[in-house]
């Protein structure tokens, strides 16, 4: 499986420092062959020119899974996906997700019959909850958890129909979950959430504690609610 995600710097202590650690754990998540992270660079008279696309500059990291891709400004949803497209051959498991989430071995609960190249993963996150000591699904700060999703998962080649929404919108803003979740199911996914607690779900932690938001505009158009289930 192939991890597409971002690093940026968030211009505060305490988060800079849950983005860090979800790029540590992630790094050591065993489901996970390679890591693509990307992270702004200052390219711009070069993408300004014409002279690179966004992605065009690939940097790996000695001994580590991370590759580092250069990009012009903040990727939207159709750039991971165009960037999957081109980047891994056809039948590869990726996983896209916030910067700010880290897996772990329950990654490795996902097989082939149910992750087919029709079917389309929107999970929903789990947060952690000081006075239970430990990682709950739909607990504490994390109560919109069965309405939100942080990380999608699928087989390349991804495929959605553009003239029902291009997905030229970026991570972080209000509805951008609910609105590719829409998009995906009208072009013929099968999209479901398999994070509800069980013994082959999916769980996904979501490093937050800070409370150090910035929400961008509400992103419009049709939505759906992705409700949890279960791993068959």
């Amino acid at each position: 499986m192939i991890l597409l995600s971002s690093f940026y710097n968030a211009g505060n202590e305490h988060r800079d420092a849950e983005l860090l650690e979800c790029w540590k754990r992630n790094e050591h998540c065993p489901a996970f062959e390679k890591i693509y992270r990307f992270v702004d660079a200052d390219h711009d008279e070069l993408y300004s020119s014409g002279k690179l696309a966004d992605g065009d500059i690939l940097i790996p990291l000695p001994e580590s899974k991370t590759i580092i891709v250069a990009v012009g400004s903040r990727s939207t949803y159709r750039a991971y996906f165009d960037f999957a497209n081109r980047t891994f051959a056809p039948g590869t498991v990726v996983c896209l997700s916030n910067a700010d989430i880290w897996f772990d071995e329950t990654l490795l609960n996902i097989n082939g019959q149910q992750l087919d190249g029709r079917t389309f993963f929107a999970c929903s996150r789990w947060g952690f909850m000081d006075e239970l000591g430990g990682w709950h699904w739909n607990e504490g700060y994390d109560k919109n958890a069965p309405v939100a999703q942080d990380a999608w998962i699928f087989r390349t080649p991804i495929e959605w129909k553009r003239e029902v929404n291009t997905l030229d919108f970026e991570f972080g803003h209000m509805r951008c979950d609910n609105v590719l979740a829409w998009t995906m199911q009208q072009s013929g996914y099968r999209v479901i959430n398999p994070t509800y607690p069980g013994p082959k779900s999916l769980k996904l932690h979501h490093e937050h504690r800070s409370q150090a938001h910035n929400y961008g505009a509400a992103i419009p158009g049709p939505m759906i609610f992705v409700h949890p289930c279960q791993l068959g």
